[in-house]
């Protein structure tokens, strides 16, 4: 019997929405694609403490363009072969993909099996 799959993005995985200046965006993007925008950004929130070195901290709040195929040395989020979702930094070190978590305790995911769904751009924190 095949588990039944939610699809990631669907409107059932949304816990709120967020106002933010499009201006922001506007540095990729001409007001010609701004429809197009929901189909490249999403907002994460960060859950643990596994990159409090990288400066994100549990609760906070990611921007996050979605990319295919990351760069050396991003933060990106990426989902692992049994569904589970994380931010890990990609590195490309002697051939090999390293996935790190910053926080200076958990070992290195070396050619890890996963999918690259995003990169972050910024993080957020509500203050007090």
């Amino acid at each position: 019997m095949k588990e039944k799959v939610e699809t990631l993005f669907s409107d059932t995985n949304v816990k709120k929405y967020i106002p933010f200046n499009s201006a922001f965006l506007l540095n990729d993007y001409n007001n010609d694609n701004i429809a197009k925008l929901e189909d490249k950004f999403f907002i994460m929130f960060a859950k643990g403490n596994g990159m409090k070195k990288a400066g994100i901290n549990d609760g906070d709040t990611l921007f996050i363009k979605r990319i295919e195929t990351p760069k050396h040395n991003a933060i990106i989020t990426v989902m692992f072969e049994d569904g589970s979702i994380a931010v890990r930094r990609y590195l490309e070190i002697d051939g090999n993909i390293i996935l790190r978590r910053e926080n200076g305790r958990t070992p290195d995911l070396v050619n890890p099996i996963f999918c690259p769904f995003g990169e972050v751009l910024s993080v957020h924190r509500k203050i007090a």
